[in-house]
């Protein structure tokens, strides 16, 4: 019986790496989007959108790049000024059928199991695979720290553009990432350590730091940096761009 439940309990961590809770990948990925990729709209730039989220829970995401019409004649005779204009409409617009996409599958899913499945992540744990997972499609772990509840709104026609808003109250402002700490214990055989738990959300930055610092002991980590307010958010690096050890 014991080797059963040990063959079970393989099965589950296994699945656990491979899932979305441990795998922030997005630049391969239909249900997984980087913030930082609404640079492509030229209207407000996401650098600040943590900050905003977690001070005033709503943040406007206006799509600016104008719409683009083919020029009556080849696209060999097209000015640079011309070609790099409709680069920049197609980037809005598929990334706004992506968005649209992600809030259709969220739809979806809340129908089905009557729970919203949509949050930002951040900040990223960079994890190379352990033993046991090394045999598995997904070998490195990319995994978000945190995970902030939030609901997505997209619009393609009128005023184009994305509101965003966070949708968790008091403690669940902010939800620690169960997977990856089920991973941490499995690894480390420790649990994570008592911290600030911001049950009213009035100091989240607070929480984000020592969530991040008990994390960063528990796997042996170099202390983590400070998370402020004034750090600006950058975009998910390429996975062969990645450290090799842990980051």
């Amino acid at each position: 019986m014991s080797m059963i439940l040990e063959a079970m309990l393989q099965r589950l961590y296994a699945s656990l790496v491979s899932g979305p809770s441990m795998n922030a990948r997005p630049h391969r990925s239909r249900q997984r989007c980087d913030l930082m990729e609404l640079v492509d709209f030229q209207g407000t730039s996401p650098a600040t959108a943590l900050k905003e989220l977690l001070e005033n829970r709503k943040m406007e995401f206006p799509a600016k790049v104008a719409a683009f019409e083919n020029p009556p004649f080849p696209i060999a005779e097209w000015s640079d000024e011309q070609k790099a204009a409709q680069t920049s409409s197609l980037k809005q617009t598929r990334l706004l059928k992506k968005l649209r996409e992600i809030v259709e599958d969220a739809r979806d899913y809340l129908n089905d199991h009557g729970e919203s499945c949509l949050a930002l992540g951040f900040p990223l744990v960079s994890l190379p695979p352990s033993g046991e997972e090394k045999g598995s499609k997904s070998s490195r772990i990319l995994a978000p720290l945190l995970l902030m509840p939030v609901d997505l709104q997209v619009r393609t026609s009128s005023r184009p553009g994305v509101t965003l808003s966070s949708t968790g109250e008091g403690v669940d402002l902010l939800i620690p990432n169960p997977a990856l700490l089920a991973w941490i214990e499995r690894q480390t055989g420790k649990g994570l350590d008592e911290t600030f738990s911001d049950e009213t959300a009035s100091d989240p930055w607070r929480e984000i730091s020592e969530l991040l610092t008990s994390i960063s002991s528990l796997l042996a980590l170099d202390p983590a940096a400070e998370i402020t307010p004034e750090i600006p958010l950058e975009a998910v690096p390429l996975l062969e761009s990645l450290p090799k050890g842990a980051k």
